[in-house]
């Protein structure tokens, strides 16, 4: 199966889960006004938004200023590097669960009552908590160096928000990290014929 015939599977799949689940997710909005599951099915293209870039870089750097000179020559770029958000996600329903995954990877189900959810990955093992947080899907995750929160919510344009915040625990003296990353619906690959 081809890339797109799969994504194309997924989204129809997303389709197909939103009649079965009803009224809390067949339309854009939940009964208090919050975006239902629904509303994040699908995939998402990170929008470079410059001024969002500049914050992630600043805050690194307030965050690693009370280190020593040569601390911050190499814990600046790891840390540019891997809070650099993904090019895109996945969001999928797979009957009542969400599937979510950055671009590229495969979609795992998001748990969103609070379990923990772990995997295995390059950095170890990663462990995520999800729940519903008005209208929002707020993620946090553990993993060996660090921990964390992500906030997904929807703007009122219809843009994909993620608020990260970021305590690095494997190197003493780092303070929070906050910065935010801005995602657009992707095309849909099976109405653009691809």
């Amino acid at each position: 199966m081809t890339r797109a015939m799969v994504r194309a599977s997924r989204l129809a799949i997303g389709a197909i889960a939103c009649a079965a689940i009803g009224a809390a997710s067949a339309g854009p909005a939940a009964a208090d006004g919050a975006p239902s599951l629904a509303a994040f099915a699908g995939g998402w293209t990170r929008v470079r938004v410059e001024e969002d870039e500049a914050q992630r870089i600043s805050a690194i750097r307030a965050a690693i200023a009370g280190l020593s000179w040569i601390t911050r020559q190499f814990a600046g770029p790891i840390l540019e590097s891997t809070t650099s958000p993904p090019r895109g996600y996945e969001f999928a329903l797979d009957d009542t669960r969400l599937l979510m995954a950055p671009r590229g990877e495969p979609l795992r189900p998001l748990p969103l009552d609070g379990s923990a959810d772990s995997s295995e990955g390059p950095r170890g093992t990663f462990t995520r908590r999800a729940r519903l947080v008005d209208g929002a899907i707020e993620t946090r995750w553990e993993q060996s160096e660090a921990t964390g929160v992500n906030v997904f919510r929807l703007d009122d344009e219809g843009t994909l928000v993620i608020d990260h915040t970021i305590h690095v625990t494997g190197l003493e003296g780092v303070e929070t990290i906050q910065y935010r990353a801005r995602f657009r619906r992707a095309p849909d690959v099976a109405s653009s014929g691809r």
